[in-house]
C-alpha cells in the first residue's frame, strides 16, 4: 500500500513517524517532541481502532484526558491474539506479522502494517547503530528462512533486510534462502581459509541445531577479528536447560567470538522496533563494556509495578511496558507481561544518557527448577473486546507432569467493566440470536463439562 493509497489522517501520522526517526535517530530525542507526537498518534488510534479504543474506554482513557505519554494504555501482548488491532482497515495491510505461537498453539498474535515503509526505517537505522558501528557490510551467514519464504515473519523480514543493507555481494546471493547446517559449516571454513571477518546471525534456538552439528563433527574456528554473533528470540520451544551465558561461552569456544562482539536483540511481532545490546558500539566508540540494552529515540521502555501499574524503583523487579511511536497503525503502547510471568527476567530501567537512545534497560534470565519448563494453561474465558491485565497462578500436578494454571484477578473495578463489556456485546451480537439457539448452546456446554471424558474436564 502506498502513502497515497492512505486516508489523510494516516498519511500525516506515517509522514511525521518518518520525520522523527530522521531527524532523532539513535540519539535522545526531547521529551516535548516524543510526548507531542505519541499524542498524536493515540489520538489517531484512539479515532480508528475500534478495539483498542474499546480497551481505553474500559480504562476510562481518552485523549483529552493524558497529561503525558505514560498515560497511555499499553495493550498487553494478549490482546493482540485476540483483537484486531489495526487503525487502516485489514484489508488494506500490506503485510501482518505473525508470532510463532509456541506459548499458546493456534493463538498467533498479529500486528497489521498497511506498508513495511516504517518499519524498514525503523530496523535499518537502529541495526547500523548498534551492529555495525565500525563499518558498512561484511560477510553475513543467517540462519533462517528469508522474507520470501515466510512473509508473516517479522525476523525473516529483518534478517533479510540487514543482509541488504549491509551485507556484503556475496552474502546477498547466498544468505537470502532457508541456510542449511552443512552450508554453514562449508561458510565457517571459508571465511576462516579468507581471513576476513564475518558475521552469524540467527535466533538463539538456531545456534542449538548448529552447535550440535559442529560438535558431532569435532569442528571450532577462529573467526577473524571483529566477527560477531547476533542472536534474538531465546530459546522458545527448544527443550533446553542452556542459558544465555552458556551460549555466549560456546560462541568463544566454536567461534572464537569473545563476548565483546556477541549481540542480542530484544524484539517482539508485535512491535515496530528493536532493542540491542550496546557493547559492540562502546568497544568501537570508546573500547568500554557496555552491555545494558537501548532503545532507538522513537521507543521508550519503562517498568511497572504489576499490582498498581506505576514505574517500579531502579533495580526493581516489574513488568515492561513498550512506548513505541513506529508501531503508528496497531498500537504504540504494549505491555509484555510474559516478561514477569513467564520468562522472569530481572529488570532495571535506566534514565536516557547522551548518544543511547530513549531508555537503557539490563535483564538476567532467572532459571528455575533446573532450567525446565512448566506448561502454563489459561482457565478463564474473556469476553470479546476485553483484555485482562493482572494474573495469578497456581501449579498443579498432572499425568503428563507440573503444569501451571493462569486465571485473572478480579477486583471491583475488573467486575465492573467485565459486566459493561458484557452488555456492550450483548446488544451487538447476542440479541441477533433467539432464546432456544442460546439455550442450545449452553445445553452443549453443559453435556461437555459433565462427560468425564472431556478433556477439558478431566
Amino acid at each position: 500500500m502506498t502513502s497515497m493509497s492512505l486516508g489523510a489522517d494516516a498519511q500525516e501520522v506515517k509522514a511525521n513517524v518518518l520525520e522523527f526517526i530522521e531527524k532523532y535517530g539513535c540519539e535522545v530525542a526531547p521529551d516535548e517532541a516524543f510526548d507531542a507526537l505519541a499524542h498524536k498518534i493515540f489520538a489517531f488510534q484512539f479515532a480508528h481502532n475500534m478495539q483498542y479504543r474499546a480497551y481505553c474506554m474500559s480504562r476510562r482513557v481518552t485523549p483529552q484526558m493524558l497529561s503525558d505519554w505514560m498515560d497511555i494504555p499499553p495493550m498487553p501482548v494478549d490482546g493482540f491474539k485476540m483483537l484486531t488491532l489495526t487503525s487502516v482497515p485489514e484489508d488494506d495491510c500490506e503485510a501482518v506479522f505473525m508470532t510463532s505461537g509456541t506459548t499458546h498453539p493456534g493463538q498467533r498474535g498479529r500486528n497489521y502494517h498497511p506498508d513495511l515503509e516504517v518499519w524498514d526505517a525503523s530496523m535499518i537505522g537502529p541495526f547500523r547503530h548498534f551492529i555495525m558501528p565500525d563499518r558498512e557490510r561484511m560477510r553475513i551467514a543467517v540462519l533462517s528462512p528469508a522474507w520470501e519464504m515466510n512473509h508473516n515473519g517479522s525476523l525473516a523480514r529483518y534478517l533479510t533486510r540487514a543482509v541488504e543493507q549491509c551485507g556484503s555481494e556475496a552474502a546477498a546471493s547466498s544468505s537470502m534462502r532457508m541456510v542449511g547446517l552443512r552450508w554453514c559449516g562449508k561458510f565457517l571454513d571459508q571465511s576462516v581459509a579468507d581471513g576476513e571477518p564475518v558475521m552469524l546471525m540467527g535466533a538463539s534456538s538456531a545456534y542449538l541445531y548448529l552447535l550440535d552439528y559442529l560438535a558431532e563433527r569435532g569442528k571450532t574456528y577462529a573467526l577473524a577479528k571483529d566477527s560477531r554473533v547476533f542472536d534474538t528470540g531465546g530459546f522458545k520451544s527448544t527443550k533446553t536447560d542452556m542459558t544465555v551465558d552458556d551460549l555466549y561461552a560456546k560462541f568463544l569456544e566454536v567461534f572464537g567470538v569473545a563476548r565483546t562482539h556477541c549481540v542480542n536483540m530484544y524484539g517482539m511481532t508485535e512491535l515496530s522496533s528493536q532493542i540491542y545490546d550496546q557493547n559492540l558500539l562502546s568497544y568501537y566508540t570508546d573500547g568500554s563494556s557496555n552491555y545494558l540494552k537501548a532503545t532507538p529515540s522513537w521507543v521508550r521502555s519503562v517498568f511497572l509495578d504489576p499490582a498498581t501499574l506505576t514505574p517500579v524503583v531502579d533495580g526493581e523487579q516489574g513488568v515492561i511496558a513498550h512506548y513505541d511511536l513506529a508501531n503508528w497503525n496497531s498500537c504504540l503502547a504494549i505491555s509484555d507481561r510474559r516478561s514477569w510471568h513467564a520468562h522472569r527476567f530481572r529488570l532495571r530501567a535506566q534514565r536516557s544518557c547522551e548518544g543511547c537512545g530513549g531508555t537503557r534497560l539490563l535483564h538476567r534470565r532467572r532459571r528455575g527448577d533446573g532450567g525446565k519448563r512448566m506448561s502454563v494453561i489459561d482457565i478463564f474465558h474473556a469476553p470479546r473486546g476485553f483484555v485482562f491485565e493482572d494474573f495469578e497462578t497456581r501449579g498443579v500436578l498432572t499425568d503428563r507432569g507440573e503444569v501451571t494454571l493462569r486465571y485473572p484477578v478480579l477486583t471491583p473495578e475488573t467486575v465492573q467493566d467485565l459486566c459493561e463489556t458484557t452488555r456492550c456485546n450483548r446488544s451487538q451480537t447476542l440479541a441477533a440470536y433467539s432464546v432456544e439457539h442460546i439455550v442450545d448452546i449452553i445445553g452443549e456446554a453443559v453435556e461437555l463439562w459433565t462427560n468425564p471424558d472431556y478433556e477439558v474436564a478431566r
